[in-house]
Formats: C-alpha cells, sequence, structure tokens
C-alpha cells in the first residue's frame, strides 16, 4: 500500500475518490490531501461563461441546436433512402456527410463560446476629455496669384489666366 493511499485511509476519506485541481503547466494533477470536495457554482454558471445568457448567444445557441437536429435528421433521411434502394453507397456517403456536418457545427459552435471566454475583458476606455471649441475660419480661395519670382511659374500662371479667359 501506498503512503498516498495510507494517509488518506487514516483521514477517513476514501482513497479511490481523487479531486484533480488544474496546475500552472496547464495540466491536471491531484488536489492536496483532504476530503475530495465537487466544484460548486452557487449563481448556476460560472462567472466565466454568464456571457452566453445574453440575447444575442441566446440566439446563436438555438440556431447551432436547430441546425444539427436538421443535420441528424437529414443523415437518417439519407440513410433510410439508402437502405430502401439496397445500400446505396452514394446515398451512405451522403448520410454520413449529414452526420459530420452536424459533428463540425457543434464542434465549432463550442470553439465559439470556448474563445469567447477566453478573451481577455478589454477595461473601458475612458471617455476623451470635451475639447474646448476652436473657431474656425471660412475658407475663402484667393482670387488673385501671389506675386513670384520665378520666370517659369509667372508664366504658366498666365497661360493659365488667358485660358481661363477664352473659356468664359
Amino acid at each position: 500500500m501506498s503512503a498516498w493511499f495510507a494517509a488518506r485511509v487514516q483521514q477517513g476519506t476514501d482513497p479511490t475518490r481523487v479531486s484533480y485541481v488544474r496546475s500552472t503547466a496547464g495540466g491536471r494533477r491531484p488536489a492536496a490531501a483532504g476530503p475530495a470536495r465537487r466544484a460548486t457554482y452557487p449563481e448556476g454558471v460560472p462567472r466565466r461563461y454568464r456571457f452566453v445568457l445574453r440575447p444575442g448567444w441566446l440566439l446563436l445557441h438555438a440556431f447551432t441546436i436547430a441546425a444539427v437536429i436538421t443535420m441528424i435528421l437529414l443523415g437518417r433521411w439519407q440513410l433510410h433512402v439508402s437502405e430502401s434502394k439496397h445500400f446505396n453507397l452514394q446515398n451512405f456517403g451522403y448520410s454520413l456527410q449529414w452526420w459530420l456536418f452536424a459533428g463540425f457545427a457543434a464542434f465549432f459552435w463550442w470553439r465559439i463560446v470556448r474563445d469567447a471566454a477566453r478573451r481577455e475583458p478589454t477595461p473601458a476606455e475612458p471617455e476623451p476629455a470635451a475639447d474646448e471649441p476652436v473657431a474656425y475660419r471660412r475658407y475663402v480661395m484667393p482670387t488673385a496669384p501671389e506675386p513670384t519670382d520665378d520666370p517659369q511659374l509667372r508664366a504658366y500662371n498666365e497661360y493659365l489666366a488667358r485660358l481661363n479667359e477664352e473659356q468664359t
């Protein structure tokens, strides 16, 4: 008899019932010696998963359940069609596909819920302080070009002015 087993018997606890706790490495290890206790949640749902009771999430749950049930029934129907044709391999394959689709939908739903539960809550961003009002000036386009010392720019501006006069 091992020392651990003997210690459990002396404490009066059931040695065959071992409770486990999560280790920091992500695995599971036996809990410290003492009476085995079940994890209970007084509110009914762990705090980390309370978000799944929101209306948007309930809609996702209802849709997933409806889709999974529909796909399972479609798989049964395909199996019935396969049997009525004295085991048609094509319809049997379709029934397997429907059941795999149902499993994929359930798996994908589980991943979505798990990933949402693991997501770190983002702290609420503080509202930016109200900026002081800024007096804006209406932009008025200049009517005459600014004088310049560049002869090429001056010639180009005169050319554009001539073109504008010809069009109007």
